[in-house]
């Protein structure tokens, strides 16, 4: 994937075609790299879909925005 230059290009590509593939009660999962979860989680909610978690891996780093309509 080429994320851009600020390697946030596939999550507004993401973001963008969510409303119409989420069903209304699903969630999507994205994994995201270090430091992108802020970022993300803007992209998300411009989308007009909402940030229902933000998880960390096993060291404490944020690395799954879950998503839901």
């Amino acid at each position: 994937l080429d994320g851009g230059k600020d390697g946030l290009d596939c999550y507004r590509e993401i973001a963008h075609q969510l409303p119409h593939m989420l069903a209304s009660q699903g969630i999507a999962a994205l994994e995201i790299g270090v430091h992108q979860h802020e970022a993300v989680a803007a992209i998300i909610k411009t989308a007009g879909l909402c940030i229902h978690a933000i998880k960390p891996d096993f060291s404490g780093i944020p690395r799954c925005v879950v998503v839901t309509r």
